[in-house]
């Protein structure tokens, strides 16, 4: 389990960082974190590791989690940067 949520994480990084758009962005962010995303249904397997190892699954599955969705937002923020901005209409 440990090497398909280490696995799970570098995956997603990668994707990250490749994205160009916001869209594809979003589109990782749903592949991975949403409903029926990658780890998403990792998470929801911990239930069936042994019970003296789910304690340290969960936290490194907390740690991924809170890896990729850094990783999304920082990106997101880069890619908001290099929008061109707009300049203000008079109304």
């Amino acid at each position: 389990m440990e090497e398909e949520l280490i696995g799970i994480k570098n995956a997603a990084l990668s994707f990250i960082l490749e994205a160009e758009s916001l869209e594809s962005i979003e589109e990782t962010k749903l592949q991975f974190l949403g409903k029926n995303g990658r780890l998403t249904i990792a998470i929801k397997d911990i239930k069936k590791v042994p019970e003296d190892k789910r304690a340290a699954v969960g936290m490194l599955a907390n740690e991924v989690k809170e890896t990729i969705e850094r990783a999304i937002e920082s990106k997101k923020q880069n890619l908001k940067s290099m929008l061109p901005t707009r300049e203000k209409q008079p109304r």
